[in-house]
């Protein structure tokens, strides 16, 4: 699975823990969607699900947050 690649302005910075903190509070809502999307295969659904699971670590970690977006904004 290929990584996720954050390109947001750093001026901006100051935007993403709200812009996270709505994801975290649609995560039911989302993971309900791709649980019953017609049409995704058990193989697909595992995956999705498992890039949903990285996502929502990334966005709640605090060193993975730092890593992953605030240090590489351009």
């Amino acid at each position: 699975m290929k990584d996720r690649r954050y390109r947001g302005r750093c001026p901006h910075n100051d935007l993403l823990d709200g812009t996270f903190a709505y994801f975290v509070e649609k995560e039911a809502e989302i993971r309900g969607l791709i649980a019953e999307l017609e049409g995704l295969d058990d193989g697909n659904r595992k995956k999705v699900e498992k890039y949903l699971d990285s996502f929502f670590k990334d966005i709640t970690t605090p060193k993975a947050k730092d890593r992953k977006f605030t240090s590489k904004c351009v």
